[in-house]
């Protein structure tokens, strides 16, 4: 199923004008009204995906795609709020995210990690979801009917950037604090970098807690069999652990390397 030029426009339309009328920015309402209409004909999508369309059809939008529209998803994601998709039977179908490597198809460089959402882990990860994203204002061509066509995934990759070596976004804060009830909350946005850097299929597939001395190495591959499994929570997305030498309001840095995040206690 694909979707047709004037559906899209019409949705991104009909997305800024309810945006307005609630006093919320505009590339928000046109972000859901097209993740409603993607979700409702059950097709996968990224945000890269959507800020094309954006960027084709409302130029004059302004929205950065990672932090603004891969943030507003990703939370959507999380909070539980993402659309769902009613099959021909009636049934709610939740959508899954998969963590993806960019090849260098499009403007976005090659090995940066994103997420692409679909109804089951196959069709995400099968997904062609890089397209060219137009630079904000940029003058595009259109067809004979006066409007740009929709944005594809090019023909041939960057070859001068394709890479296949992850390269996940690392915030400045990678700690965790430790709460009063003496769990170590470990924030969401670090989840994500173990995430992105262990190429997951599904974000909320169990975290599992290997001890090695005084450091816990946390990651998505069992490595011993006494290690402990963690799921991230379903709403909020952090990952909350329990371990006897927690001190309640410690707070722990925590370090990227190929075992994964990596806790120490010493």
């Amino acid at each position: 199923m694909s979707l047709g030029k004037y559906e899209i426009i019409n949705t991104i339309e009909s997305g800024c004008l309810a945006a307005s009328a609630a006093g919320d920015p505009e590339w928000v309402g046109a972000t859901d009204a097209l993740l409603y209409l993607y979700t409702n004909k059950g097709l996968p999508f990224s945000s890269g995906e959507l800020a094309a369309l954006l960027r084709t059809y409302r130029s004059d939008l302004r929205f950065s795609v990672t932090t603004s529209i891969g943030q507003h998803l990703r939370n959507r994601y999380w909070d539980g709020t993402l659309p769902k998709h009613e099959t021909d039977a009636g049934i709610d179908v939740d959508y899954v995210a998969v963590t993806r490597i960019t090849q260098g198809w499009s403007r976005t460089p090659s090995g940066e990690s994103v997420f692409v959402y679909g109804l089951t882990v196959a069709e995400a990860e099968s997904h062609e979801f890089e397209v060219d994203i137009p630079q904000p204002g940029a003058k595009l061509l259109t067809e004979s009917d006066g409007f740009p066509k929709i944005p594809q995934q090019p023909v041939t990759p960057m070859s001068s950037t394709f890479t296949t070596t992850p390269k996940p976004n690392k915030p400045k804060d990678m700690s965790a604090r430790v709460h009063t009830d003496g769990r170590l909350c470990v924030p969401r946005h670090v989840v994500e970098v173990l995430m992105h850097a262990e190429s997951v299929q599904s974000a909320h597939q169990d975290v599992w807690v290997h001890e090695v001395g005084d450091e816990l190495h946390l990651s998505y591959t069992q490595k011993g069999t006494t290690d402990r499994s963690y799921s991230p929570q379903q709403e909020r997305g952090r990952l909350l652990v329990r371990d006897a030498r927690f001190v309640p309001g410690t707070e722990y840095a925590l370090t990227l390397t190929d075992s994964g995040l990596v806790i120490d206690l010493g």
